[in-house]
């Protein structure tokens, strides 16, 4: 279960002067799981699971506060996949009606801001892997820049109809403006910006070598007779293998794809494999093995794969690049 803290006042302190209230929030079938005795349990979920969802609340806290922690507005965006789109009006209607229920609802997102850096995240029902774009638009009400979409203007109808208060001006926004971009084109060999490596006999994750965000290179040397199925246990995220640093195929979690081809060569060459962690899932059991990198091992033609150089690439400081 997730335990919240709202701040009930502008001051960030749990003081008699700033009182703090914690609380729970989860889906209706999680909330004997995940709330706290005595702690105020709202309950979390989709468009059309609202009858159901107040039902479960209701008999598992049937004193508590009719609280809706979160009404998902929209959804995430994941990598490969199309943009989030929902039914705004079967939406609205919804709403209107648990807030003539007397339900306090939180609506998530009202806006979808930006997510930075190595910060999107990544969802997960415990099997899954789907990693989120680096943008929390969600199809939220108001847009990633700020802007209020329709969805907005008919939420905010459905809030006067049901209080009958009229809501105050909406604020005014600047415009979007088209600029003109004169295109600067720049590249970096990934080989010419090479840290030194850390030696090891076995791989090592990125938390292992002390990083937790970006990209981990692991190189070794393949002799000619080595060839067959190269299979990564445990990877984690997406995968680029390089025989003698070309590109020889890519692998990708999300697509749970764990092995290619290695053909058979004259000579002994190089094996590098360059693994980006493409967002860490945030919630469940999984979270027990969300480490990043390789977790357990490589191996050609099930032999595993020793003698590691590991090159740990944040991507934190891109002034050291060379160009």
């Amino acid at each position: 279960g997730a335990i919240k803290q709202m701040v009930m006042d502008s001051g960030m302190g749990g003081t008699p002067e700033h009182p703090t209230l914690l609380y729970t929030a989860d889906g209706g079938v999680q909330q004997p799981d995940g709330s706290l005795p005595d702690i105020p349990a709202a309950v979390n979920f989709g468009p059309g699971e609202g009858d159901r969802e107040t039902a479960r609340l209701r008999a598992f806290r049937p004193n508590g506060p009719l609280w809706v922690g979160e009404y998902w507005a929209g959804w995430f965006d994941h990598w490969g996949r199309n943009h989030a789109a929902t039914n705004t009006d079967a939406q609205v209607a919804e709403y209107e009606s648990l807030l003539k229920q007397g339900y306090s609802i939180n609506l998530y997102m009202l806006w979808g801001g930006t997510s930075f850096g190595w910060m999107n995240g990544a969802n997960s029902n415990g099997k899954t892997y789907e990693p989120d774009v680096t943008s929390y638009d969600y199809d939220a009400p108001i847009s990633e820049r700020g802007e209020p979409r329709e969805k907005y203007f008919k939420f905010r109808e459905a809030i006067q109809r049901a209080t009958g208060v009229e809501a105050p001006p909406v604020p005014k926004i600047d415009a979007a403006t088209t600029y003109t971009v004169n295109p600067v084109e720049e590249s970096a060999s990934l080989w010419d910006n090479l840290p030194s490596p850390i030696v090891s006999p076995r791989l090592m994750t990125m938390e292992e070598v002390g990083q937790s965000y970006g990209y981990i290179l692991y190189t070794t040397h393949l002799d000619a007779s080595q060839a067959g199925a190269l299979v990564l246990d445990g990877l984690h995220d997406h995968a680029c293998v390089y025989l003698d640093r070309a590109l020889v195929g890519t692998l990708d979690r999300r697509l749970n794809q764990t092995s290619l081809d290695i053909p058979a060569a004259a000579k002994g060459r190089t094996l590098a494999i360059l693994v980006e962690n493409t967002g860490r899932i945030n919630y469940n059991i999984v979270l027990r093995k969300e480490s990043k990198g390789i977790l357990n091992a490589v191996r050609l033609a099930d032999k595993d794969l020793t003698g590691w150089s590991i090159s740990s690439l944040p991507m934190d400081q891109p002034e050291k690049i060379q160009y």
